[in-house]
């Protein structure tokens, strides 16, 4: 998608698109994701950190 298709989706409805992620990647951009199509643009490592944090956070509530 390119910047200005970007631009005209977020005009024509910004209560739904500014509430989703915007992913940007190498020169696309992929607006109107869900957290779950998302989380697919993250690095391993980070997701391993991620998973540890909230693992680690139930154990001690």
């Amino acid at each position: 998608m390119k910047l200005s298709e970007l631009v005209t989706l977020v005009l024509r409805k910004p209560d739904q698109n500014l509430r989703l992620p915007i992913v940007v990647c190498e020169d696309n951009v992929y607006p109107d994701m869900s957290l779950e199509e998302a989380r697919t643009f993250l690095p391993r490592s980070q997701k391993v950190v991620s998973f540890r944090e909230h693992l680690f956070k139930d154990m001690t509530t």
